[in-house]
């Protein structure tokens, strides 16, 4: 687990890694739409004349590559960042302790 110090040191690294990766998914997203299906915009879910699974489509899609792309940015502004300092930024919390049956 990463101390307090190391956690409050990557949050710039994080917070410029999502932006990063927002801006980097959006533009992706466009061209693999684009080249997809040939239209530059992607439905929204209150276009009317847009097809329910089109929508669908379109949704899922851009949620699996804003995903995979922040995880992606995330991945590497940790591995830089604990070249860097030399502590893991390390998010998980510590598991919780079973509650006493008898309290």
């Amino acid at each position: 687990m990463a101390s307090k110090s190391a956690k409050l040191l990557y949050a710039p690294w994080g917070t410029i890694g999502g932006l990063a990766a927002g801006m980097v998914a959006r533009r992706l997203f466009t061209k693999v739409w684009t080249t997809a299906r040939h239209e530059e915009v992607a439905p929204t879910p209150r276009k009317e004349d847009a097809r329910t699974a089109e929508v669908v489509l379109a949704a899922v899609l851009q949620g699996a590559i804003f995903t995979g792309t922040k995880a992606l940015f995330d991945r590497q502004a940790a591995t830089a960042f604990a070249k860097w300092s030399g502590e893991w930024p390390d998010d998980t919390k510590p598991p919780k302790p079973p509650k006493d049956p008898k309290s």
